[in-house]
């Protein structure tokens, strides 16, 4: 008989489904903008999805952390998008950029 996947491997296949169209949007995004702190994030958040894959315990916490996460993420890209100048977001942003990309590294 066949694996049937658990709750749990359809939550981290779907939300994994989700993030990764929205990493190459961010990557796009920097290559053509050289905005600072966007390859970080982009990077962090591959790494949380190979942890979420890998994780023995707190399995459904990690999960919720990326649904959360992908919440978060395309807000970063449209605010990048929809910016006049999108090479040069206002300092208030780059904080929260800032900020936002140092408590994803502390998760990872």
């Amino acid at each position: 008989m066949p694996h049937q996947p658990t709750v749990t491997e359809i939550r981290i296949a779907n939300i994994i489904g989700c993030l990764e169209p929205a990493i190459i949007l961010l990557d796009e995004l920097n290559k053509a903008f050289r905005t600072p702190f966007l390859q970080a994030i982009s990077n962090t958040t591959f790494s949380l999805i190979t942890a979420v894959q890998n994780a023995k315990k707190n399995k459904d916490e990690c999960i919720q952390l990326m649904e959360l996460v992908y919440q978060v993420l395309p807000a970063i890209a449209n605010l990048h998008i929809k910016s006049e100048t999108p090479e040069s977001l206002p300092a208030s942003t780059m904080d929260h950029l800032r900020k936002f990309t140092e408590y994803m590294y502390s998760m990872s």
